[in-house]
């Protein structure tokens, strides 16, 4: 995710902490981290208003302030799970009422990143899952 002030924050699965992972790739004074998402050549960045790959609910967000951020914690389906800190989903709320998720899972209850609105989240994972206000 990309910041007018020149941050840019970078999100991932961590299968091995069942969790969603988020750090910093550059900061706002030009600090930036050894390898950098953006090079990675096995990705590839969809512009949230490219005609192709994006839609326009994706470019609704584009310029809007982040109002509230929430963590998505899944219950524990096992023991060894117990031990870990689940968190699935961090869904993030603009001034406008959109809202996206940053995904561990949670469209197809596998361990994929995706970043996902609430309709494309599995229902059958619905129960298990409980919000926390970060921001």
């Amino acid at each position: 995710m990309y910041f007018q002030s020149g941050l840019v924050i970078g999100a991932a699965s961590d299968p091995s902490q069942n969790s969603v992972i988020t750090w910093v790739e550059k900061d706002d004074i030009g600090y930036t981290t050894n390898e950098p998402l953006e090079n990675d050549p096995e990705l590839y960045a969809i512009s949230a208003l490219d005609k192709q790959y994006s839609n326009s609910y994706w470019s609704r967000i584009v310029g809007q302030k982040i109002r509230m951020v929430n963590i998505i914690k899944r219950d524990p389906q096992n023991a060894l799970l117990a031990e870990l800190p689940n968190v699935v989903g961090v869904e993030i709320v603009m001034d406008n009422g959109e809202k996206f998720i940053l995904s561990h899972g949670l469209h197809n209850n596998s361990d994929d990143f995706s970043v996902i609105t609430d309709l494309y989240i599995d229902r059958r994972l619905l129960e298990s899952l409980r919000r926390e206000n970060m921001l």
